[in-house]
């Protein structure tokens, strides 16, 4: 669910991100309502044809592999309504098959494919008239010359679960269409320009779909092979039926530094306007940051810690969009076949109005703690992994949820 458009609105908004292996996923059952605001950074993506983390491989020929899987989830929900008074236990089901297409395994073609879909087919102990079929799929594809880079890429994914502001159990569905394209200019400048759609559903009443549109193009240079820096310039459009339209532009500075192979750091400051259907002069001007970090501390330990904001309009509220701020760390220790981890979670809404409101509508605070393990067994081919995970929730609703996960995966 965090997987859709960034607009780091904040004041001080900046995020660390550390890029390592993800064993325990956070789960998202809280926070349906900010779904459409987690997608890749246009700006960050365009500073360097280099994969993040990750320097270029020498691999040329285009070739294909067709994987597939099917996993088995099982899911105790102490809290599954999210209810303060009233907790209801639940245990769910999940049957996943899978697919995946990879037109360069090994890496380093000039035309790269892929393409999966997973459908998640869920089954309730104690609500079994929500039973139902998620479904998530994707293409992407990579073109690389000499001088220039085309990226395109499509995504779909529905998620079903119980929205924490509303205690509503309803199904989100996101559509994410992405083009990103950057051109060597000169030895040390390039150009990249990039415009991404996203959309999403829902099947509830009282929830209102919305749509976010963003275009962005910059330059930057290399002083020399550890740093790069140029400007940016950004313009973003939220629509939705209640909340009108919320346009923001940005200027802004970025810079990457790397360290060495195994760490890199991103960063970008600058300044936004936004303009809304109302005039509301509170909300109108901005400071923007944003700012990652990759490290391998060894072969053996992955540190990964963020704070990341986003701001979507509210699909349950009118006049309010919802400004979401996330902080979180993850530390993951490797084994030979296996992974274990342990990490934290505060995540921080708050609802800011567009127009004249009634009731105004207070934040709401959640923090989780989790814990995750996965093991690879029978030569690689299949796969378990289990997670713990307890959340407190509090502002204008109160809750706490257990959640306990076991899965198995087999690939064929």
């Amino acid at each position: 669910m965090r997987n859709q458009i960034q607009h780091h609105r904040l004041t001080s908004a900046i995020a660390v991100i550390s890029v390592g292996i993800s064993t325990c996923p956070i789960a998202d059952a809280a926070t349906l309502i900010s779904q459409l605001a987690t997608s890749t950074n246009l700006g960050l993506t365009g500073m360097s044809t280099e994969d993040w983390g990750n320097g270029p491989s020498t691999v040329s020929p285009i070739k294909g592999d067709i994987s597939s899987a099917i996993s088995l989830t099982s899911i105790y929900d102490s809290n599954f309504s999210l209810d303060e008074h009233h907790p209801r236990d639940e245990f769910t089901t999940m049957l996943s098959p899978q697919i995946h297409y990879g037109s360069d395994p090994e890496g380093g073609a000039q035309i790269k494919i892929v393409a999966d879909y997973e459908a998640n087919a869920r089954f309730y102990s104690e609500n079994s008239d929500l039973d139902g079929v998620n479904h998530r799929g994707g293409v992407m594809a990579k073109i690389e010359g000499s001088k220039s880079t085309i990226t395109a890429e499509g995504q779909y994914h529905s998620t079903s679960a119980t929205d924490s502001l509303t205690g509503t159990f309803v199904t989100t569905s996101l559509t994410s269409l992405r083009l990103l394209g950057s051109y060597q200019v000169a030895p040390k400048t390039s150009l990249y320009v990039g415009i991404s759609h996203d959309s999403s559903t829902y099947d509830a009443t009282g929830f209102v779909a919305y749509q976010t549109t963003n275009a962005q193009t910059g330059f930057f240079w290399s002083a020399d092979e550890r740093l790069s820096m140029g400007p940016s310039f950004n313009y973003s459009s939220l629509r939705s039926d209640r909340t009108g339209s919320h346009d923001i532009g940005t200027v802004s500075l970025h810079s990457r530094y790397k360290l060495a192979e195994s760490v890199q750091i991103l960063a970008s400051i600058g300044l936004n306007q936004a303009i809304t259907d109302e005039e509301f002069t509170d909300h109108h001007a901005g400071l923007t940051g944003h700012l990652a970090a990759y490290c391998q501390i060894n072969p053996l330990w992955t540190w990964e810690s963020s704070i990341q904001h986003v701001t979507t309009p509210s699909a349950t509220q009118t006049n309010y969009l919802v400004s979401d701020l996330s902080l979180s760390t993850r530390i993951t220790r490797n084994f030979t076949a296996s992974t274990a981890s342990l990490g934290v979670l505060f995540e921080l809404q708050g609802y800011e109005p567009l127009a004249n409101v009634t009731n105004a509508l207070g934040d709401d605070s959640r923090s989780e703690i989790i814990m995750g393990y996965q093991k690879t067994i029978l030569n690689g081919r299949a796969e378990i992994k289990s997670n713990a995970r307890y959340a407190l929730n509090s502002g204008n609703t109160r809750w706490k949820q257990l959640q306990l996960t076991a899965e198995i995966s087999i690939i064929f």
